[in-house]
């Protein structure tokens, strides 16, 4: 048996060495399309151009897969992206505004066959921008440009997200089906807002006049908190004379002048005492100290 084999193999070894040849020649240019690698973060979709087209019941995961060389498979991220776009929209005050939206949008790997088919690779161009464009200018457009991009600014990105992705399932649907979600809209966000130089303009100047305003309020205040100190001090002070003046009697002075009297009788220094003609009072003129001879 051996011997036969051997026999073959030396009548046939170019033919052998050929078909061998062929098929390694073959192997090397079909690898790239035979072994396929999913990085980590993608999914794919295969199509059999032979057999059923697109196989709308099988997702490929990461991974290395092996298939027919005549097959192809298309790659898809599955993780959530961000993609940022400047658009230009009109308040309801007919502010024409400049802003730029980012917002980040997920593919939903249990209908990516579906969209695929139905929509093709560049689903972010043909679908998601146009569904974000018209949801941002339906909401800005809802609201007054001084609260649009100030105080109302969340309500509006959220009203962007939510309106994008419900428009997203209610437009965009396979024939014969309903309801299909292809990209989940996750978050919006708006930033770099901008407007007609004449309304910023207008803005700083209302800013100033406001600043302005608010410091008068301040001064107005400071003047009338020290207007009302003077009159607690003034009615102070009248209440104070008017409790004393009831004790301020003829004697009490007369008293008040001997005891002074006697405080200058008993000091060191020297001074003159008139006594004259006794007035109301009867006490002495003090004129004042005379030096002190030695």
């Amino acid at each position: 048996m051996l011997e036969k084999i051997n026999q073959y193999v030396d009548r046939y070894l170019i033919q052998l060495f050929c078909a061998a040849l062929l098929f390694l020649s073959v192997v090397a240019v079909t690898w790239r399309h035979i072994i396929v690698q999913i990085p980590v973060g993608y999914a794919g979709i295969i199509y059999r151009p032979l057999s059923d087209g697109i196989d709308l019941n099988n997702v490929y995961k990461e991974g290395i897969h092996v298939i027919l060389p005549w097959n192809t498979i298309t790659q898809y991220d599955v993780r959530i992206l961000s993609k940022e776009l400047k658009i230009e929209a009109m308040t309801s005050d007919l502010l024409k505004s400049n802003a730029t939206l980012t917002f980040q949008y997920q593919v939903d790997i249990n209908t990516l066959p579906l969209l695929h088919k139905y929509v093709g690779k560049d689903y972010l161009e043909k679908v998601v921008i146009p569904a974000i464009l018209t949801a941002s200018r339906a909401s800005i457009g809802e609201w007054p440009a001084d609260k649009a991009f100030t105080s109302e600014l969340m309500t509006v990105t959220r009203a962007i997200a939510s309106s994008a992705d419900q428009d997203l399932i209610d437009t965009i649907s396979p024939p014969g089906l309903t309801a299909i979600r292809f990209v989940r809209i996750a978050a919006a966000e708006l930033s770099g807002m901008t407007f007609p130089a004449e309304y910023e303009k207008a803005i700083d100047d209302k800013l100033t006049q406001s600043a302005v305003a608010q410091a008068y309020q301040y001064k107005l205040l400071a003047a009338k908190g020290e207007a009302e100190r003077l009159e607690i001090e003034g009615e102070g002070i009248r209440k104070y004379q008017q409790l004393i003046q009831a004790g301020l009697t003829d004697n009490f002075l007369r008293l008040k002048g001997i005891q002074a009297t006697q405080t200058l009788a008993e000091s060191s220094n020297s001074k003159i005492v008139v006594f004259g003609t006794p007035g109301t009072s009867g006490l002495p003129l003090v004129l004042g100290d005379t030096p002190t001879k030695k």
